[in-house]
């Protein structure tokens, strides 16, 4: 098995298939599309864990590319919401294909009538087999359970589903089209260089995270997704307690609780409320010698500089820095990272996949 720093190499390779391959991965979705009589009114990306935090990050600019609502919804609560949108378009998000409960979902949407889309690693997935259309993550079959490629290429596919919807519906123009698309081909280079400056920063800075009792990641927008999904590979690789909060939420009621022992990790790509992440980098450091800036214009010489090169499309930028922080903090507090999954005791309590179709 590789490593989990050598799959985490092999992103920006992956996205760049992505961007490549992108007319191809929705031509039947859109022309499902374009078939429906009424035209669609939202897009609702379903998914649990991963998939949930893929759809947290890209939603943002699948609403502004595309020009149409779109919501990240867990599938509990879409399950037992009291009203469903018929004319929705509904991105049902499961890299093995296999989630019990986003299983529940789509056959809830085949029931209304709505158009259900699975997003997943492979064609012959029981989603993908199941769906009315199958939309590739883009990810092929990835070693590691933890899905790092998965989260970076459902992010981007996402986010390219938003562009090629804006074009199609004259949201967008073709030069806006052409534009954003430049952005995004920056992303594998751009990617190369943070997974190397990471690799640097968490030489000098892992020390009070490991020594910390929480690691509390908060972001704006589409870095909020990426906060999330931080908390989320921090808890499950390094087994740390973490969380990922809305930058100015985390105003709200967890700034009273901060203390040293709290590691605040503030994501600021330089667009939106960056004074606001630096004040709160600042308070951090100040008060409690535990916080720090990763973006453009650091706080402290503990943080991680990161000057974003893909406009709109820089949260896999801050996707490839929380990777790579997940990645050391394992390997440096001893989590053996190569030895396989072995869920036999917790599946005696409860099972969350199942691959019957």
């Amino acid at each position: 098995m590789i490593t989990l720093l050598e799959t985490i190499q092999q992103i920006p390779g992956v996205l760049s298939s992505v961007i490549a391959n992108r007319k191809t991965t929705f031509q039947a979705l859109l022309e499902a599309v374009d078939s429906r009589e009424t035209p669609i009114t939202q897009i609702i990306l379903l998914g649990s864990g991963t998939s949930n935090t893929s759809g947290c990050t890209a939603r943002y600019f699948a609403e502004q590319a595309g020009g149409l609502p779109v919501r990240a919804v867990i599938p509990n609560d879409f399950c037992y919401a009291p009203f469903h949108d018929p004319n929705a378009l509904y991105l049902i998000i499961s890299q093995t294909g296999t989630s019990i409960k986003t299983r529940e979902c789509l056959d809830l949407i085949k029931d209304f009538g709505g158009l259900a889309a699975a997003m997943s690693e492979s064609p012959n997935t029981p989603i993908a087999q199941a769906a009315e259309v199958y939309v590739d993550m883009g990810c092929g079959y990835e070693e590691h359970k933890t899905r790092t490629i998965g989260y970076s290429a459902t992010v981007l596919t996402i986010m390219l589903l938003g562009l090629e919807l804006g074009l199609r519906r004259g949201h967008l123009t073709q030069a806006q089209y052409d534009s954003y698309l430049s952005q995004a081909q920056k992303l594998p280079a751009a990617i190369e260089r943070v997974i190397d400056d990471a690799m640097t920063w968490m030489d000098r800075s892992k020390w009070e995270m490991l020594h910390s009792d929480l690691l509390f990641f908060t972001g704006v927008n589409s870095l909020w997704g990426v906060a999330q999904e931080a908390a989320c590979k921090v808890w499950e690789l390094p087994k740390l307690a973490s969380m990922g909060v809305d930058l100015d939420e985390s105003m709200h009621g967890p700034n009273f609780g901060f203390n040293g022992r709290h590691c605040v990790l503030v994501l600021d790509d330089g667009r939106v409320d960056s004074q606001k992440a630096a004040a709160m980098v600042r308070y951090m450091k100040t008060e409690f010698k535990n916080g720090f800036m990763i973006g453009p214009d650091p706080v402290g010489p503990g943080d991680l500089k990161l000057i974003p090169q893909s406009g709109p499309f820089s949260c896999l930028e801050f996707a490839a820095a929380i990777q790579i922080l997940a990645y050391r903090l394992a390997q440096d507090c001893g989590r053996d990272l190569q030895s396989p999954h072995d869920n036999s005791v917790m599946n005696s309590y409860f099972i969350s996949h199942s691959d019957q179709k």
